[in-house]
């Protein structure tokens, strides 16, 4: 093995043998994954490949090491992150506006859609019902916060803050037809910066609405104590945004 050059006076077998080489990094599933999270921008639908590529890889079973995993995780991360990016007001795109009595028509349809009924556990108003809670309640308080989400012009969702019980809690609705692109986690982190800047202020959840959870989560909340039932048998919730 190659050794050192001998010290003066030190006979040449008695020289220290070389470090060890650096062991190159073991082999991994994801090895040219490190190089794309410095690509440019990619395509949504190729974001999506990309997570749904490595974290089947993930939940395969298949073996991995430490190092294999964490660069996995931090693929999916960055590219969880590349797409939230897209659509975030860091990124020059402002999505909320004041709301009109036009758009009161748009947030009706959204909260009646079933499957947003069953994720938030709440029953969807009729229109007489809705109209007045918006008209009477939400828009002339000035205490409460109410914004229009639009993304490319569209009418998207809302998010409000408002006074209860001596906290200030925010909630937020959006059409089911823009889940799971990032727009609901924008939106409160431009409504929190920009227009709520109470702290702390809370959120309640419905303790099985996980991409939820996961929005407020993103937006820097934590969970306080356990979820509990109300009298409506839903288990909530409670979030606390300090800073």
């Amino acid at each position: 093995s190659p050794t050192l050059p001998p010290a003066p006076g030190v006979p040449p077998w008695l020289s220290p043998p070389a470090p060890p080489p650096e062991p190159p990094p073991p082999s991994v599933v994801s090895s040219p994954q490190p190089e794309a999270i410095r690509a440019p921008p990619m395509r949504h639908d190729q974001t999506y490949k990309r997570i749904e590529v490595i974290s089947s890889l993930l939940g395969s079973g298949a073996q991995f090491n430490a190092y294999d995993r964490n660069i996995c995780h931090e693929v999916v991360d960055a590219a969880v992150v590349d797409w939230d990016r897209r659509v975030s007001p860091v990124y020059g795109l402002h999505m909320l506006r004041d709301v009109s009595d036009d758009d009161l028509s748009i947030f009706f349809e959204h909260q009646r859609e079933p499957e947003a009924n069953a994720m938030a556990a709440f029953p969807p108003r009729d229109h007489a019902a809705f109209m007045t809670h918006w008209r009477t309640r939400v828009l002339p308080d000035p205490n409460n916060k109410k914004k229009t989400i639009v993304v490319d012009g569209v009418v998207v969702g809302n998010v409000v803050s408002w006074e209860q019980d001596g906290k200030r809690l925010v909630g937020y609705w959006l059409g089911s037809a823009h889940w799971g692109k990032g727009v609901a986690s924008a939106a409160l982190a431009e409504f929190l910066a920009a227009y709520e800047t109470t702290r702390p202020v809370y959120a309640f959840v419905v303790e099985t609405n996980t991409p939820s959870i996961r929005v407020l989560e993103k937006c820097g909340f934590r969970r306080v104590g356990d979820a509990a039932t109300g009298i409506d048998h839903v288990a909530e919730r409670l979030m606390r945004l300090d800073a």
